[in-house]
């Protein structure tokens, strides 16, 4: 199961059926397909057309429904007027979205993708009752699509996963620099190389990389481990900093920061690209430090790691944010509300 379904969906729908809510999910890939891609392993077409014709089979059952919860798209790559026809006279609609999916059609060299699809995700924005959003411009372009409704919803954790343990990160007098992610994001780490690359020359630092996969990164040998979903909380406690540098492209002003909520969560201080989602999320100085370019992510890094006592602070100050804002218990009951408001006016 992809991140986007497992934190955006799945994890809601053990306190929706507490709630008297029923739900059935149908992805449109299966975990061997998503696991081949996180191998790089190339796409398989055969694959691909069994997952597609396995949806299209789910359209005459659509109407049994009270409401459909659709997670960006139901067809990846297929123009808006096909998908426009399969759900005429469907309930309605709950779209969830948490990247600017629509970037890659809208900003696609390929002209035929742009003519045929750059409007698609906006349509089915207007054909949704509520759209859910993980941060403000996913909101706003919602919002400039005439979607009738627009919630901003982060994408969060749950804090039962996510207990304060007090536990020592890492050997006595080395800190440990973390990053959590995937092969796709992995790549973002090579705009700090630099800032990396001295710093482990200066001082006694580990480099943890989770779910990156193969890494190379000039100068620094990180520490690269498998990402689990059972041992994704232990990781990240193991950290003494996170990290969260990002490009500066439309792309990324869909990211939802949902790795600084996690290190914030397991109470580590975030050093993160000042940018998109970012820059909403954490107060600079506060939780940890945003940084805009080298010379700020060597600084902020520098600073956090000759000062313990800074650690501590800024991470129980993440901790706090976390209970505050960014956790399913404050998410839950919201989404809740918004499913059981949409039933009651249709």
């Amino acid at each position: 199961m992809g991140q986007s379904s497992r934190l955006r969906t799945l994890q809601y729908i053990p306190y929706l059926k507490d709630h008297g809510v029923r739900t059935e999910t149908a992805s449109l890939f299966d975990d061997s397909y998503l696991a081949a891609l996180n191998a790089g392993k190339a796409r398989n077409p055969v694959t691909i057309l069994h997952a597609y014709l396995n949806r299209l089979r789910l359209a005459p059952v659509l109407r049994r429904y009270d409401i459909i919860w659709l997670e960006k798209e139901l067809f990846p790559w297929i123009p808006f007027v096909f998908e426009k026809r399969l759900l005429n006279g469907a309930p309605p609609i709950v779209m969830d979205i948490d990247d600017a999916d629509f970037h890659h059609y809208d900003l696609s060299g390929n002209p035929m993708i742009r003519i045929l699809m750059s409007s698609k995700i906006a349509g089915l924005m207007n054909l949704s009752a509520l759209v859910t959003a993980g941060n403000n411009y996913l909101a706003s372009y919602a919002r400039k699509s005439g979607a009738r409704a627009v919630e901003e919803l982060p994408t969060v954790v749950d804090l039962a996963r996510y207990p304060i343990t007090g536990r020592n990160s890492g050997a006595e007098g080395t800190v440990t620099i973390g990053w959590i992610g995937s092969p796709t994001t992995a790549p973002y780490l090579n705009t700090i190389a630099p800032a990396l690359r001295d710093l482990a020359h200066e001082n006694s630092v580990r480099l943890v990389l989770v779910g990156s996969g193969d890494m190379a990164i000039d100068g620094v040998k990180p520490e690269i481990y498998p990402w689990t979903e059972d041992s994704e909380v232990d990781m990240v406690s193991s950290f003494d900093i996170g990290i969260m540098p990002l490009a500066k492209t439309p792309w990324e002003l869909g990211k939802c920061g949902y790795k600084i909520i996690q290190y914030m969560a397991c109470s580590k201080p975030v050093v993160a690209s000042a940018f998109g989602a970012n820059l909403s999320i954490i107060k600079n100085g506060q939780e940890g430090f945003l940084a805009d370019g080298i010379e700020d992510w060597r600084r902020a890094l520098r600073q956090l790691i000759r000062d313990p006592g800074l650690r501590l602070r800024m991470g129980a100050s993440g901790r706090r944010l976390v209970e505050q804002r960014y956790c399913t218990g404050i998410t839950a009951p919201r989404l809740l509300n918004l499913f059981r408001n949409i039933h009651s006016s249709n």
